[in-house]
C-alpha cells in the first residue's frame, strides 16, 4: 500500500499550477503559437507496390498449361480469398485465371486480340462478362486475378510490378456468392487459355 502525505500532494498540484500559469504568461500555448490543429497538410512522400502477390511457401500448384485447356486444380480455397498467377509466354494467346469447378466459374481474363481484360461469371443461369478493361500487354507478361470476398481484381506485370487492370465486386456479388462455404467448396484454383 502506498502512502501518500496530504502535504506532498498539495506541493505536487502547486507545482502543476504554477507551469500551467507560467507556460500561459511566457506564450506556450498552442493558440499564442496560431497554429490550428485542424490545418494539417499531408502529401504522399513515397508509394510501395508489392513485387509478389503470392509468398514462395504458399505456392500450392506449379505447374505449364497446354494451349486451348482451362486447367482446374482441385486446390480449394478454405476462405473466400486466394491468387492465381499465370506467366504468359505467348503474346498471341488468350488466358484465363480464377476460381472454377462443377460448372460454375470466377474468372479474370485477357484477350490479345481484343485488347481487353476482363470478369466472366459462369452459374447454373449462363455465362456473363461482369466488367472489362482496355488492355494491351507486350509480349511474355505475369497475369493474376485475386479474390478477397466477392471483389475480384485482374493484375499484369509488364515487368515494372503488379498493376491492375480492372476490379469488380458488386457484379461478382449479384451473381455469385463467394463468402458461401457451399458455393467456395466447390470452386477451385483454375488457369490456362483459350
Amino acid at each position: 500500500m502506498t502512502d501518500f502525505d496530504r502535504r506532498d500532494v498539495l506541493r505536487a498540484l502547486t507545482a502543476l499550477g504554477v507551469t500551467g500559469v507560467t507556460a500561459s504568461l511566457l506564450g506556450g500555448t498552442a493558440e499564442a503559437a496560431g497554429t490550428d490543429p485542424l490545418s494539417l497538410k499531408f502529401s504522399v512522400t513515397e508509394q510501395f507496390r508489392p513485387f509478389a502477390l503470392i509468398a514462395p511457401k504458399f505456392v500450392q500448384v506449379d505447374t505449364a498449361a497446354r494451349p486451348g485447356a482451362l486447367v482446374k486444380t482441385g486446390v480449394r480455397p478454405k476462405a473466400p480469398y486466394g491468387t492465381v498467377t499465370v506467366d504468359v509466354l505467348d503474346a498471341g494467346a488468350p488466358v484465363v485465371a480464377g476460381l472454377a469447378g462443377n460448372g460454375v466459374s470466377v474468372l479474370g481474363t485477357y484477350d490479345p486480340a481484343a485488347g481487353q481484360a476482363g470478369i466472366e461469371i459462369t452459374t447454373a443461369s449462363g455465362t456473363a462478362v461482369v466488367k472489362t478493361a482496355a488492355a494491351a500487354l507486350p509480349g511474355a507478361f505475369g497475369f493474376a486475378v485475386v479474390i478477397n470476398e466477392n471483389a475480384v481484381t485482374v493484375l499484369a506485370d509488364t515487368g515494372t510490378g503488379w498493376r491492375p487492370l480492372l476490379t469488380a465486386r458488386d457484379q461478382v456479388r449479384a451473381r455469385i456468392d463467394l463468402r458461401d462455404p457451399a458455393v467456395l467448396g466447390g470452386l477451385g484454383y483454375a488457369y490456362g487459355s483459350r
